[in-house]
């Protein structure tokens, strides 16, 4: 499942709504420690997508789920993934969601129960990109996933997961190496 980047005046305005809202806002089913605060403009358009999309996936149930997305699309893709993970408990959830050139989807503070839910996501990101770098972190924005940055001339960083994850990974019953 592959969600697509900015490609209009629309879709501009929808990256600037740098105000957060609560998954539950949008969305039935989610509640408690799983309704985190996201980007509210990925929520308004992720909203108008969410049912065909699972709609279309419910006659693939046996197969591996993959999500990506770049830009937008990434945060379009990170946000589905984490709400069809909660939602969707019996069905198969995503095996991978890899994203490219995101920009920070979540609050900080997420991230933790984020990588719970959704255990194998990379967010891979380039250090000359400025898309990774909005919403500003002085919002209260994060990244979430493990994250691989690209450096244009040192190499590759790749940001495991975090301490605290490990220990609400642990708590949760995860065997983390």
């Amino acid at each position: 499942l592959a969600f697509r980047g900015t490609d209009s005046l629309t879709n501009v305005i929808t990256d600037l709504k740098f105000v957060s809202a609560k998954l539950s806002a949008y969305f039935d089913g989610v509640s408690g420690d799983f309704d985190l605060q996201c980007h509210q403009g990925f929520l308004d358009m992720l909203r108008t997508q969410y049912d065909a999309i699972t709609e279309a996936l419910s006659t693939r149930m046996d197969r591996p789920l993959r999500v990506t997305g770049h830009s937008m699309g990434a945060g379009l893709a990170c946000v589905f993934s984490y709400l069809y993970a909660i939602k969707n408990k019996s069905a198969t959830q995503p095996t991978e969601t890899i994203t490219f050139g995101s920009p920070r989807v979540f609050i900080t503070g997420s991230r933790a129960v984020y990588n719970m839910v959704v255990e194998n996501c990379f967010t891979v990101i380039t250090d000359r990109d400025p898309v990774p770098q909005l919403p500003p972190v002085a919002l209260g924005f994060e990244h979430i996933g493990r994250v691989i940055t690209l450096f244009e001339n040192a190499g590759i960083l790749f940001r495991p997961l975090q301490k605290a994850d490990d220990r609400r990974l642990r708590s949760a019953g995860v065997n983390v190496a």
